[in-house]
């Protein structure tokens, strides 16, 4: 399953399964561990307000 990145804020990952936040609904398994970390890290960047290159205060 290819996640996009601007799906951020719809999708949530809690290690086991990926799901849609805005019902909580099941979207797939994880298959790699490490992908899931990197997804979830990205929101936790992105959210800090970091984009291309720049932190925005």
């Amino acid at each position: 399953m290819l996640l996009r990145l601007n799906k951020f804020h719809i999708i949530q990952c809690d290690g086991v399964n990926y799901f849609r936040v805005e019902d909580n609904s099941y979207l797939a398994p994880v298959t790699n561990i490490s992908m899931a970390a990197v997804f979830e890290i990205g929101k936790l960047i992105r959210g800090a307000g970091y984009q291309h290159g720049m932190l925005h205060y």
